[in-house]
């Protein structure tokens, strides 16, 4: 029988052994030691094994010196050049990233990060991966050691604070956002899964090299807990042979988590993901290279708009997103995608039973379809004044852009308001009715190919040709990947309610294609792997009950292919943001939908 690991507790094993057979008071041994039952039965019995197969004076060779698991100086002094970390946390910008012990730095992405960091006044972090145990016990000095370590290139900077596990649990940023010191297997595909439960309702930012996030829902109302992933700073190299690992080099991500929080605790998060060469893009078009930062005039291919649902949207996210120093205004992207353009509240299905909602409806004078359809193609006009001549925009297929056409293809559409509506008003819709079945079938004679929907088809009726020039609207499987003539495009013409042959689409059925892609639909932001999801432009909807985690996040394309995702918190889309009140808004963008 091949010998058990040495046991870092002896005295511990004595303790156990002297009192072997006597549950009660190992139960008081258990608590002291904050151990469960079944370890030490475990240890008990692998000293047993190892007893009885070895003698005297080679137990004698292998015994410990006393070692307590909660007196950790000794493991200091197995870090070299541990760093303090007291001056983590507070106010102020934290580049947040992590480092394979053992692996070769990239010192591309190390240098860009470092300008990045001082650029923005920011704090640059380095979290330890490893693979299993941290330490081991050098038996010729009866000394823990590192397994391998990291490489002089980043203990020995005095731009870089190294934050070890064995020094601290977490470092606290602010009470709404801290620094997680929690050992992830470098080769895990789901690195952020059942880990929801720690740090309660603060954010936590997890080292790990793939660059993957999660929302939380913690509350009815207000901003859900984030799950963040760092990327890394060393090269994959590190990873054992396997499938496994084959796949943790694929999915290996270059980069860092930028996060500023702010005096009142409250914070911006941007995951910034670079090149091998160290190159990449932040949200204010900056270019950075191990060499320098240079602001770049056209940075952004495209912009991935959160779910818009108009009627319904906030006010202060699609204001700030348009306005004069915003979002559109600031990047000047070449394209802007919208999801669930339509929220459809004239022709929804899921009220026609509601007794209370169908006369709120009524009163309001939501029930006029052609009144929805009117307000949205104010909508697009205005967002075309508002953007640069040059922006071009798409419009995703999405299932609330679908539901006028089920409406105009069920057996009985005008019924469900007959009983809601005064003759006049009811006379409007049906007269709607026969206007829209007359223009869609007019297109289908002209384009007897062509799958686009009725919402569409309207809008392009009544659209200039100007205006047709600046939108385009995508049918279900037409094909848009940006940046355009990319060598690794993105597929962002997918809503998101859609999977593979017609199922019911999921981040997760994504993250399991071949190629990247920008996807909505479920109103809370998620990155897993290749597919991430974008938030909603809306605040919490009538229909969601209880604990809720959506949140206004837009996506990027910058022209190379990179991506990033922020949100837009407080009024402000990142640090440096112009400010945004719901009275500093028009009175148009009031939310108008029940």
């Amino acid at each position: 029988m091949a010998k058990p690991k040495i046991i870092e507790e002896w005295e511990l094993f004595i303790s156990i052994l002297n009192n072997h057979g006597l549950y009660p008071e190992l139960e008081d041994v258990a608590e002291h030691y904050e151990i469960s039952m079944t370890t030490l039965k475990r240890w008990i019995k692998d000293y047993e094994s190892f007893r009885l197969k070895t003698d005297r004076s080679e137990r004698k060779k292998h015994k410990l010196q006393k070692v307590h698991s909660r007196d950790k100086s000794r493991l200091y002094a197995a870090i070299p050049n541990a760093d303090d970390t007291s001056h983590l946390g507070g106010p102020g910008g934290y580049c947040v990233t992590s480092a394979l012990f053992g692996a070769r730095p990239n010192r591309h992405v190390i240098e860009a990060m470092k300008i990045y960091a001082r650029r923005n006044k920011a704090k640059c972090v380095v979290l330890p991966s490893q693979y299993g145990t941290t330490y081991k016990l050098n038996k010729a000095t009866n000394e823990y050691e590192l397994v391998t370590g990291l490489p002089n290139y980043i203990t020995k900077d005095p731009d870089l604070t190294v934050v070890y596990a064995e020094m601290q649990d977490s470092v606290e940023l602010s009470p709404k956002v801290a620094i997680n010191t929690q050992r992830l297997e470098p080769t895990l595909d789901q690195p952020l899964s059942r880990l929801e439960a720690i740090g309660g309702k603060q954010t936590q930012i997890f080292a790990h090299p793939k660059m993957d996030m999660r929302a939380v829902a913690v509350d009815n109302i207000g901003t859900p807990k984030l799950l963040i992933c760092t990327g890394a700073i060393t090269y994959p190299d590190r990873y054992k042979e396997s499938k496994k690992a084959r796949v943790a080099r694929e999915r290996h991500c270059w980069g860092f988590v930028y996060i500023h929080v702010n005096e009142d605790g409250t914070f911006h998060y941007r995951q910034i993901l670079s090149n091998e060469l160290g190159e990449f893009y932040d949200i204010d078009g900056v270019f950075y290279t191990p060499k320098g930062a240079k602001k770049q005039k056209q940075a952004v291919d495209s912009l991935v708009m959160a779910d818009l649902h108009n009627g319904a949207t906030d006010p202060v996210c699609l204001y700030l997103t348009f306005c004069k120093g915003g979002v559109v205004d600031t990047l000047k992207p070449q394209w802007i995608h919208l999801h669930d353009s339509f929220n459809g509240h004239s022709v929804s299905e899921h009220d026609k039973k509601d007794k209370r909602v169908m006369s709120l409806k009524a009163a309001r004078g939501l029930l006029n379809v052609e009144t929805e359809l009117q307000q949205l193609l104010d909508r697009y006009r205005w967002m075309m004044k508002m953007s640069p001549s040059s922006t071009k925009f798409k419009v995703i297929p999405s299932n609330h852009c679908e539901w006028l056409d089920r409406w105009l293809n069920s057996d009985d559409p005008l019924s469900s308001y007959k009983q809601w509506l005064s003759r006049l008003e009811y006379a409007k819709v049906v007269e709607t009715y026969g206007k829209l079945v007359r223009i869609v079938e007019e297109y289908q004679k002209e384009h007897p190919h062509s799958e686009l929907g009725a919402m569409p088809i309207y809008m392009l009726a009544h659209m200039t040709t100007a205006e047709r020039k600046r939108f385009i609207f995508l049918e279900r499987d037409d094909d848009s990947l940006h940046p355009i003539g990319a060598a690794d495009p993105i597929k962002m013409d997918m809503h998101g309610d859609m999977g593979s042959k017609g199922s019911r689409g999921s981040v997760a059925q994504f993250a399991r294609a071949s190629m990247r892609t920008f996807t909505g639909h479920a109103h809370t932001p998620v990155i897993n792997g290749t597919a991430w999801q974008v938030g909603t432009s809306t605040g919490r909807e009538r229909y969601v009950k209880g604990l809720c985690d959506w949140l206004n996040t837009h996506g990027l394309v910058f022209k190379n292919g990179q991506r990033q995702m922020f949100n837009i918190i407080d009024g402000t889309f990142s640090e440096n943001s112009i400010r945004v009140l719901p009275e500093d808004c028009p009175k148009d963008m009031a939310n108008i939908a029940i």
